[in-house]
């Protein structure tokens, strides 16, 4: 954890201006009560390059979605790839 933190801002700054050539559509899930990171400043810099972006905040939740929303997540993936596959 220590080591993707550390590596974080670098990692972002080095994906971020690649954001447009991203041509599948993205879902995008947050927590309403994230105390770890504000959607905003994740979600606006994707969605102003890849307007494909959909965000959705999820009321009463944090961090951590793969295990408090895990229905949510699994759904958006399944979500995503039908989209991605064309079923």
């Amino acid at each position: 954890t220590l080591e993707d933190v550390s590596m974080l801002q670098a990692s972002l700054a080095a994906m971020a201006p690649r954001y447009g050539e991203i041509t599948a559509p993205l879902l995008v899930l947050f927590g309403d009560r994230d105390g770890v990171l504000e959607a905003g400043d994740h979600t606006a810099p994707l969605a102003a390059k890849a307007p494909q972006t959909e965000t959705r905040i999820l009321n009463g939740l944090g961090h951590m979605l793969p295990f408090s929303a895990a229905d949510e997540v699994v759904d958006a993936a399944r979500r995503m790839g039908a989209l991605t596959s064309g079923t």
